[in-house]
């Protein structure tokens, strides 16, 4: 048996998921396998996510970011998933994401 292995980033140490404003959707596929065929599930190990986005079990880092702060800020995030098969074995990934708190255009 080995641990599952990563397709996301697989040779990067850290992926960068770019910019998300505040109150878009975002969603970014988890990819990894277990060598020896069987399921793989994920999960948030470690670090701040943002307010809004959440680790799913099948493989997505999905939601709507908000910020409780002042326009026109941006706040970055770093966390770590893991994957993990039927046997217990894991292998983690680290993320970095930056939510942009932008204020919109005043109509009068």
């Amino acid at each position: 048996m080995a641990n599952p292995i990563w397709i996301t980033g697989q040779r990067q140490k850290q992926i960068a998921l770019g910019t998300v404003t505040e109150g878009s959707y975002f969603e970014y596929p988890l990819d990894a396998y277990d060598p020896s065929a069987g399921p793989v599930s994920y999960k948030f190990l470690a670090g701040a996510l943002p307010p809004g986005i959440r680790v799913n079990s099948v493989g997505f880092i999905q939601g709507g970011p908000y910020l409780n702060t002042v326009a026109n800020k941006t706040t970055a995030y770093e966390f770590t998933v893991r994957a993990s098969d039927q046997h217990g074995l894991i292998s983690d990934k680290s993320f970095a994401m930056v939510v942009a708190n932008i204020n919109p255009p005043v109509i009068i």
